[in-house]
C-alpha cells in the first residue's frame, strides 16, 4: 500500500462513544434508536411519463431556494435528459424544464457562490447561469458520469469508464486531468471543497478476482498537476486478506456536507469488511468511532449473500475518520438482510440523510405510516430513507416508501437529497404504484412503468447563526501610489459549530459614488465563508490609488443570501477619502478657524492656541454648582449599556460601582434590526430615572420610554414621519431643559440623515423644535451625535452636537437658556442660538466625526467637553475644559487612548457621577470594531496632579455582553 507522507503523519482524534445505560433491554434499545413510526412528508409528487423514467440527482439553488432535478423522462422533446426547476409548493409542475440534449443525465451540481448549475451525461458537460435562462455559460462534448462545482465556479468531472479526473476553470478551460491508477481501479464518485477546490474521489480496486477494496483519494491542483493530498482504506490485497477481511467493499458516494465536513457512503457484501478498521492502519479497529452497535449495525447471522451499507464522517483536511456506522436490515426471523446505498447528505447541523434500496427495512415496518397511510407488507426491494443524528447515535427516521396493498412492490431507490435549513428534499426512481404522496400536489398518481418521485420533509434543524455587518460607517484613505488593502471584519454570532456563508457586493451610493475603476479588479464581490469554529471573517479588497484631485466617494457593501445563517444587518456604508493635494474641502467645514488640536498621539505638553475670538463670551464668574438631578442623564451614577446588534437587544443597567442592576428589552428583533441606543433620565418627574431607547439602523426609527419604577411604557413614538422613510437609526440624549423636573429628549439621525436635531418635551412627548445643526452644509448626510451638559454654569444644560460619519469632528454647542426659552415659549426657535462658534475636537482632516458627552470633570462648575474618536478612528478620548472654551481657549484636561490603541472602531463616551461627589466621572465603551468592554474612570484619575493631561487608571471594567463583537453604546 502506497501511503502519502501527509496521510501517514495524520493523527486521529479521540471520539467518545454515545452514553447508554448498560442495563437497557433490546426492546428499549430499539425504541430509543428508531424514530417515531409515522413519517410526515410536506410535499410529494410523481414525475414522469407512461414509460420508464429515471432520477439522477437533486440540488437546491442558493439564489432563490428552488430545487433543481436532473431526470430522464421517456419521450421528452429533445431527448430524455432533462433539467427541472421545482418549487416547494409544487403547484402545477416544474417552473422550468430544459432539455440537456442527450438520452442520459448522470449527475448535477450547483455552485454555492453564484448558483450556476452544471449537469453531466452522454451529452457532455453543460454549465448554466442560476436562472437557467439563455445558452450554456460553457459546454464540453463527451460522456461524463459525476460532477462537482466550487464556490468560484471551478468544476471537477469524473469519467468512471476510464477513471479520468478533470478540473475545469469557471470559463470552461481544462486546468488539469489525471487517470486514476493503482491496479484495477473502478472510480464511482467525487466532490469538491467549496472554497479550497480540493477534490475528493471514491471508488474501489478489484484487487483480486474475488476481492474489492474501497478507497478515498484527495487531490490538490498545482498548475496543471493533480497531487495526492491523502488517501483512505487504499490497502493492498495481501494486507486485506492477511487481516481476514474478505468481504467485497466499495466506495459508492462522497459528499460535502452543509456543515463543512466530508461524508462517505460505502457498500459491502458480507460482514468482514475493511470499513470496521481504521482507514489509515488496518490493524486498528474503529473502536468507539464505529458508533453504537445494535442489531441494525451487527452483520452477524447474515443468510446467504447480503449487501450492507457503511457511512462515515471524515475530516477533509487529512482524511481522518471521525465516526462511522454500518447499516443492516433484519428479517423477522432475526437474520441480517440487505440495504443497498445510493445517496448521502448532511445538513448544516450535521444531521445525516441516506437513501437507497432496502430489503425488509425494520422490524414492525409493516405498521409504519407515511402521512397516516400504512406502509404495508414487504414485497420487493424498496426505496428507503434513513436519517441519523449528527453524532450517529439516534435514528430520526428509517422507512420504506411503499404503500399498503402494493402487489408489485415499490422496487426502486432514493438517489439524492437537497438539504437546506428546515427542509429536506429527496428524489428517487420507484416502480409504480406504491408510494404515499401528499394529496393535492402536482402529480398524485403515477403514469406507469418506473416513475420519478420527489418529496420534501420538514427537517426541524434550526438556523442558529446570525451574520452581522457593522452598520457604523467607515472612511478609507485612497492613497496616492499603488493600491491599499482594506480589511473589514464581518461577525457571526450564535452557534459556530456549522459552516455558514454570505454573499457580498460593493456598490457606489450617494451623489458622488465610487466606480469600478476605483478598485483592483472592479467592484468587489464574492462569498464570505465562516468555517466551523469561526465567529469573525475578514472581508478584503484593494483600492487603487491615484494622484487626481477629486471629491470623496461613497459606497456600501451589501450582504445577501446567507447559507446556514440569517442576516441581522445587511448594509455596511463607507467612503473613500481623497487625500491628494489640492483636494476639495471636507463635507462639514467650520465657519470660523478652529482651535489647533493635538496630533493622534497625545502630546507631552498640549498646545493651547486661541481660536478666532467668539462674540459675546461672558466673563468667568464664580461657579454655580447645580443640584444633583435624576432628570439629567450625565449627572446620575447609573448607566444604560446596549449593542448595535439585533442578536442581542438587551439593555444592561449598571450602577456607579459597576454592580449589575438587571437588564431590560424595549424592542423586538423586527423593530430593532440594527440594535438599540439607550439613556437614563427622569422623564415623568417622579425622581427615579426612566429608561429611554431609540432603534438603530435598518427600520423605522422608534423612540420608547419605560417607567423606572413600574416598567410601564410611558412613550411610544415614531421619531420621523413615515413619509420621510428614514431607516438609518438615531442617537439620543436627555436632560431637563425647561426646569419642570422632567427630562426633554434630543434625537439626531445616524449615517444617511442630515445633521438635524429633534427635541421632544418631557411632559407630553410632543416635538417642540427641530433644526439643522450645520445650516451652511445642508447636503451633508453623515448624521450627528447629541449630548446635554451645563457648560456655562447657569444650571441649564447646553445641547452639544458633533458631526457624524464623513464629516470632520466638528462640534456645535447650542445655548441651553435659549432652548429653555423655546421649550417655554419665551423664544420662537426660528434661529437657534449657539453658545460659541463651531470648532474641531480632533484633527480637521479626520472624516469619522466624534462621539461626545459633557460633565464637570474638574469641579469648577462648568461642564467640560468629552470627545471620543469616531468609527474608523482609534479609541482616543479628549477632554477640554468648558471654562477654557468659554474664554476662547482649548485647555486639555485629558488626552489618552481607552483600551487597545491599535483598534479602529472609535470609542463611545458618557459622563456620569459615579461616586456622588459632584464631579463627572467617565465611562467608555468599545467602538464598532471591539467587543462589549466598558471602562470606568474616576475624575481624580482623569486629571494629573497639576491638572494637565494624564494617562488615567481604570477604576474598573466590565463586558456585559461577553465577547459579542460590534461595541456598545452608553447612556
Amino acid at each position: 500500500m502506497d501511503r502519502s507522507t501527509a496521510h501517514s503523519a495524520r493523527k486521529h482524534p479521540t471520539i467518545r462513544p454515545s452514553v447508554r445505560s448498560a442495563i437497557r433491554s433490546t426492546v428499549e434499545l430499539l425504541e430509543s434508536r428508531i424514530a417515531p413510526a409515522d413519517l410526515s412528508l410536506s410535499r410529494g409528487t410523481w414525475i414522469g411519463s407512461t414509460g420508464d423514467d429515471r432520477a439522477a440527482e437533486i440540488v437546491r439553488s442558493p439564489v432563490d431556494g428552488s430545487y433543481l432535478a436532473a431526470v430522464e423522462i421517456a419521450g421528452a422533446p429533445g431527448g430524455a435528459a432533462q433539467l427541472l426547476r421545482l418549487n416547494e409548493t409544487l403547484g402545477s409542475g416544474p417552473s422550468q424544464q430544459i432539455s440537456l440534449g442527450g438520452t442520459s443525465v448522470r449527475d448535477l451540481a450547483v455552485s454555492p457562490g453564484d448558483g450556476r448549475v452544471v449537469a453531466v451525461g452522454d451529452f457532455g458537460i453543460r454549465v448554466f447561469a442560476a436562472d437557467l435562462n439563455g445558452p450554456a455559460i460553457w459546454q464540453q462534448s463527451g460522456s461524463f458520469d459525476r460532477v462537482a462545482i466550487s464556490r468560484d465556479g471551478t468544476v471537477a468531472t469524473l469519467q468512471t469508464g476510464s477513471d479520468t479526473l478533470t478540473i475545469w476553470s469557471a470559463a470552461g478551460t481544462q486546468l488539469a486531468t489525471q487517470t486514476l491508477t493503482g491496479g484495477d481501479v473502478r472510480s464511482a464518485d467525487l466532490t469538491i471543497h467549496p472554497d479550497t477546490n480540493r477534490v475528493f474521489v471514491t471508488g474501489y480496486t478489484q484487487a483480486t478476482s474475488e476481492l474489492q477494496v474501497p478507497w478515498i483519494r484527495s487531490f490538490d491542483r498545482a498548475d496543471s498537476t493533480l497531487n495526492l493530498a491523502w488517501n483512505s482504506w487504499d490497502f493492498s490485497a495481501s494486507t486485506v486478506l492477511n487481516a481476514s477481511l474478505a468481504a467485497d467493499s466499495r466506495g459508492v458516494r462522497i459528499e460535502w456536507g452543509a456543515n463543512g465536513s466530508l461524508y462517505f457512503l460505502g457498500r459491502m457484501d458480507g460482514g468482514n469488511t475493511v470499513f470496521a478498521r481504521d482507514p489509515d492502519t488496518i490493524t486498528t479497529t474503529l473502536g468507539s468511532r464505529l458508533v453504537d452497535p445494535d442489531q441494525f449495525t451487527d452483520t452477524s447471522a447474515a443468510s446467504g449473500a447480503r449487501t450492507f451499507t457503511f457511512f462515515s464522517q471524515m475530516n477533509p483536511n487529512d482524511g481522518t475518520l471521525i465516526r462511522g456506522q454500518i447499516i443492516v436490515t433484519r428479517l423477522s426471523a432475526g437474520g441480517a438482510n440487505s440495504f443497498s446505498p445510493a445517496s448521502i447528505a448532511a445538513d448544516a447541523l450535521g444531521t445525516v440523510f441516506i437513501g437507497g434500496s432496502s430489503a425488509a427495512t425494520l422490524q414492525n415496518r409493516d405498521s409504519q405510516t407515511i402521512n397516516g397511510q400504512t406502509v404495508g407488507a414487504y414485497r420487493l426491494g424498496e426505496a428507503a430513507i434513513l436519517s441519523v443524528s449528527a453524532d450517529f447515535s439516534t435514528r430520526r427516521f428509517w422507512t420504506a416508501l411503499t404503500a399498503n396493498g402494493d402487489s408489485d412492490g415499490s422496487d426502486g431507490s432514493i438517489v439524492g437529497f437537497a438539504v437546506n435549513g428546515s427542509t429536506v428534499a429527496m428524489l428517487g426512481s420507484i416502480n409504480s404504484p406504491g408510494v404515499a404522496t401528499v394529496t393535492g400536489d402536482w402529480q398524485t398518481t403515477p403514469l406507469g412503468g418506473k416513475d420519478i418521485y420527489f418529496a420534501t420533509i420538514a427537517n426541524g434543524s434550526p438556523i442558529t447563526s446570525t451574520i452581522v455587518a457593522d452598520s457604523t460607517p467607515r472612511s478609507i484613505a485612497e492613497g496616492t501610489n499603488g493600491s491599499t488593502r482594506v480589511t473589514i471584519p464581518i461577525q457571526r454570532t450564535g452557534t459556530t459549530t456549522i459552516t455558514s456563508s454570505v454573499r457580498y457586493v460593493l456598490r457606489g451610493t450617494g451623489t458622488n459614488p465610487v466606480s469600478a475603476s476605483d478598485f483592483v479588479g472592479g467592484f468587489p464581490s464574492g462569498t464570505l465563508v465562516f468555517p466551523v469554529g469561526s465567529s469573525v471573517q475578514q472581508l478584503e479588497f484593494d483600492i487603487l490609488a491615484d494622484a487626481d484631485t477629486e471629491a470623496d466617494e461613497s459606497f456600501e457593501i451589501v450582504l445577501s443570501f446567507a447559507e446556514n445563517a440569517r442576516i441581522a444587518s445587511a448594509i455596511l456604508p463607507g467612503i473613500i477619502v481623497n487625500d491628494d493635494s489640492g483636494s476639495s474641502p471636507p463635507p462639514v467645514t467650520p465657519p470660523v478657524t478652529p482651535p489647533v488640536t493635538p496630533p493622534i498621539t497625545p502630546p507631552v505638553t498640549p498646545p493651547v492656541t486661541p481660536p478666532v475670538s467668539p462674540p459675546g463670551v461672558p466673563p468667568i464668574t464664580p461657579p454655580i454648582v447645580p443640584p444633583r438631578s435624576s432628570s439629567d442623564q450625565n449627572r446620575i451614577a447609573n448607566v444604560a449599556i446596549s449593542t448595535g446588534l439585533a442578536t442581542d437587544r438587551r439593555i444592561e443597567l449598571r450602577d456607579g460601582t459597576g454592580a449589575n442592576l438587571g437588564s431590560r428589552t424595549l424592542f423586538s428583533a423586527e423593530e430593532a434590526p440594527g440594535g438599540v441606543r439607550a439613556a437614563l433620565a427622569d422623564v415623568n418627574g417622579d425622581g427615579v430615572p426612566d429608561l429611554i431607547g431609540v432603534t438603530g439602523p435598518g427600520g423605522i426609527v422608534r423612540l420608547r420610554v419605560q417607567d423606572g419604577v413600574t416598567h410601564a411604557i410611558l412613550r411610544d413614538l415614531t421619531a420621523y414621519d413615515v413619509g420621510e422613510q428614514f431607516l438609518g437609526g438615531a442617537f439620543l440624549a436627555a436632560a431637563d431643559l425647561d426646569g419642570d423636573g422632567r427630562a426633554e429628549i434630543a434625537l439626531s439621525p445616524d449615517q444617511g440623515g442630515g445633521a438635524r436635531v429633534i427635541l421632544f418635551r418631557g411632559d407630553t412627548g410632543a416635538i417642540f423644535t427641530t433644526f439643522f445643526v450645520f445650516p451652511d452644509d445642508l447636503a451633508f448626510r453623515g448624521g450627528a451625535r447629541v449630548a446635554f451638559g451645563d457648560i456655562n454654569g447657569d444650571a441649564v444644560p447646553e445641547l452639544v452636537v458633533s458631526a457624524g460619519f464623513q464629516g470632520g469632528p466638528r462640534i456645535a454647542i447650542f445655548d441651553g437658556d435659549f432652548l429653555r426659552g423655546v421649550a417655554t415659549g419665551r423664544e420662537s426657535g426660528a434661529d437657534v442660538r449657539k453658545l460659541l462658534p463651531d470648532f474641531f475636537l480632533f484633527e480637521p482632516t479626520l472624516r469619522d466625526g466624534a462621539f461626545v458627552s459633557v460633565g464637570d470633570v474638574d469641579g469648577d462648575g462648568r461642564g467640560d467637553l468629552i470627545g471620543g474618536g469616531g468609527p474608523n478612528g482609534g479609541p482616543r478620548v479628549r477632554i477640554l475644559s468648558g471654562a477654557s472654551l468659554l474664554a476662547g481657549e482649548s485647555r486639555e484636561l485629558a488626552n489618552f487612548f481607552s483600551g487597545d490603541p491599535t483598534t479602529r472602531g472609535g470609542v463611545r463616551v458618557i459622563a456620569k457621577d459615579m461616586d456622588a461627589d459632584g464631579k463627572a466621572d467617565l465611562l467608555t465603551g468599545d467602538g464598532s470594531q471591539g467587543t462589549s468592554r466598558v471602562r470606568w474612570y474616576r475624575s481624580a484619575e482623569l486629571l494629573a496632579p497639576s491638572g494637565e493631561a494624564g494617562s488615567p487608571q481604570e477604576a474598573q471594567s466590565d463586558a456585559p455582553f461577553g465577547e459579542l463583537f460590534g461595541g456598545v453604546f452608553l447612556g
